[in-house]
Parts: C-alpha cells; structure tokens; sequence
C-alpha cells in the first residue's frame, strides 16, 4: 500500500489552472477557444485523487466502504450544485431554454425540466446522445460524467483489490476501450463531435488518472532520490498543456479532435506526475503552491458551477438591458470578479459548512498505529 500523504497545495494549485483555461474558453479570451482542455485536467485528476483515497483506504482497513463514500461525495458536490439550481430559478425563464430567450417567458416546468437532468447527473448522456442540452445549464454535462465514473468505479476497484486482481490492468483496459470509442465514435468532423459529452468515450481520462495513482508510488520509490525529474516531467506537461491548447485553438477541434484529447490527458498526466515524484519540489509545484493558486483552486468547483449561468446569461442580459459596451478585456474581467466573488460566497457560506460534516463518514484504520492519519489531498 503506498504511504499515505498530506494535502498537496500545489494540486489545488493545478485546480485553480484548469479552471482558469475553461472560463477563459467561455468568455471567447482571444486565444483560448482551447481552454476546454482544463476539463480534460480536472477529469485525470479526480480519477488520480479517488484512486489514491480508495486503494489507500482498503491498505487500512482490507475493505471500502462504499456508502461513506458516496456520502462525502454528495457532502461535497450537491449543496453548492442545489443552491445553483435555486438561485437560476428567479431567472428561470432564462435557463430553460438555450439559448436564452429574454423577451417570452416560458413556463417553470421547463426549468425544472432542465434541472433534473442536472440534480440527477445525467446531462452528459442528454448531450451526447441528443446532442441538445434541453437548457442553459449543459455545462453540468462533466459533473454527470464524473459522478458516474465514482458510481462505477468504486464497488469495480472495491472487487478488483479482494479478488488480488491488478488494478493497473483494470484501469488500463478501461482507458483503451474508452479511447477506441472515442476515437471510433468521433469519426470525421467538422466542430465538436457528441463523443466530447459521451461517458463511454470521455471516461478515458478519468481512467488514465486512476492508472496514474497505482504506477506513480512505484514510480517515487525509484525516483526519491532524483531532484531534477519533478522539473522535467512538470514542465514537459504544462508545454504539452500550451501546446495542445494552441493547435485545438487553431483547428477548431476539427477532424484531429480525438488526437488533442489524448494529447491533452496525457499531457495532464505528466505534469501530475511532475507534482509528485521526485526529490525535490518541482519549479511549477511552488509556483503552484502560492497563495492566489491556491486560493482560486479551493473555490474552483463553484467557479465552474457559476460560469455559464455569470458569463453566459446572467452577465450578458443585464449588459444588453442597460446599453453596455466593452472590449472582450472588460466583459471578461468584470465576468471574472463576479464568478470569484460568487464562488467564495459558495465556499465559505455553504461548501465549507458541508465539508465539516465529511469526518463524521471517515473510515476509522483497523490498526491503532494508523488512527489519526488521514486520506491525501482534499476532493
């Protein structure tokens, strides 16, 4: 079992990047039309992150316990998410339908149409599958797709370590057959595929981070004692970062959408990997570490939570109504004060609340050595 390590400041750090590149992505930053590439981020994190706390989990305690899981999962992700939804219905007539139509109103029961696709998680098959997110709130299409992955893979891994069967293997098989199907799926195209939303063919990455928390602890016991790898490999992931981010900017996601995909989980992967291994803290770890970095990356769940309904409703209607006109650099900055300020509201006033409430479902080690340690970074 690898050994257990304390909250990892410069992955927050990481956070605060990917959610940086998907609001500059909305907000039509010049380019950065590939800032999607921040979800691709978050994606091999989470899978990397729940990886890392399960397999640690079932080291002490030979089991894990499910129910509790899924209890800090919703702990975590549903009060932030359910109070959105509450405050988009005073301008309900505005997120039922997409886009947003802001002279006829239209009736409620369209909005909490909208909204049970989003509260029940299941946005990323309206969108893959239809192609219509029945909505302004379509965005919550990755918060679907991770919370199926946390449904699938838990009890997977859970049976995949009582059998002794490799957990490597497991998830490596799954990362190839959700890239085949993305890449089989995605075919020639002239914009973004469906396969961009599917959860067959976008798992790959969730899948990749979870191979990633198995083969890096092997990984650190051999490289502990080199202080130049961590520079190497996080710096050799944040140019592929950039690099993948210009060429998706320049196609337009194109035909070589599957390539940029994979070109963009691997690159996630690597700097990962850059964080966390080696001797000595990488140059982009501390830099990461800082303050703002952080700061922005503990709020970074809402902030993706607020994007759409700040940048691309909320925002705009009232810049319309009263007759405002910016250059992209205004309109931007003013829709990133008000995310941030919206989501340290959320922070502070409902998901810290909720986070407290998370120790009561820890899982309590079996051996008395291991009580009062904890599980990595939080998630």
């Amino acid at each position: 079992v690898p050994p257990l390590m304390n909250h990892r400041p410069e992955l927050d750090g990481l956070r605060a990047l990917a959610v940086l590149l998907v609001i500059g992505s909305h907000l039509a930053v010049p380019h950065m039309s590939g800032g999607w590439i921040g979800v691709d981020v978050f994606f091999v994190l989470s899978g990397y992150l729940i990886t890392s706390i399960l397999v640690r989990e079932y080291g002490r305690t030979s089991t894990i316990a499910l129910g509790r899981f899924y209890l800090r999962r919703i702990l975590r992700l549903y009060p932030a998410l359910i109070t959105m939804f509450l405050v988009c219905a005073i301008w309900y007539q505005h997120f039922a339908t997409w886009p947003p139509n802001y002279t006829k109103a239209v009736p409620f029961t369209g909005y909490l149409h909208t909204v049970g696709y989003g509260a029940f998680y299941l946005e990323d098959l309206v969108l893959g599958y239809t192609g219509n997110p029945h909505g302004a709130l379509g965005h919550t299409w990755s918060l679907a797709l991770e919370e199926q992955f946390y449904l699938l893979w838990a009890p997977l891994l859970w049976l995949t370590l009582k059998r002794g069967w490799s957990v490597a293997k497991m998830a490596g098989t799954l990362m190839v057959a959700s890239t085949i199907s993305l890449i089989v799926g995605s075919g020639p195209n002239s914009g973004l595929p469906l396969t961009y939303y599917r959860p067959d063919s976008r798992a790959n990455e969730l899948f990749l981070g979870c191979l990633l928390a198995v083969v890096l602890p092997r990984m650190q016991a051999r490289l502990s004692t080199d202080r130049g790898i961590a520079n190497i490999y996080s710096f050799g992931g944040l140019i592929g970062l950039v690099g993948v981010e210009l060429f998706s900017d320049m196609m337009s996601r194109r035909t070589l959408f599957p390539l940029e995909e994979v070109w963009a989980g691997l690159a996630a992967a690597l700097l990962i990997a850059g964080l966390t291994v080696g001797a000595k803290r990488s140059i982009v770890a501390r830099v990461l570490s800082t303050w703002p970095a952080v700061s922005i990356g503990r709020i970074s769940y809402g902030m993706y939570l607020w994007l759409v309904p700040i940048a691309s409703v909320l925002v705009p209607y009232y810049f319309f109504k009263w007759g405002w006109r910016l250059q992209w650099w205004g309109y931007a900055l003013v829709c990133l004060v008000a995310i941030i300020a919206v989501a340290s509201a959320s922070y502070f006033l409902i998901e810290k609340r909720f986070l407290r409430l998370k120790r009561f479902f820890e899982v309590v080690p079996t051996s008395p050595a291991l009580a009062g340690q904890h599980a990595p970074t939080r998630t």
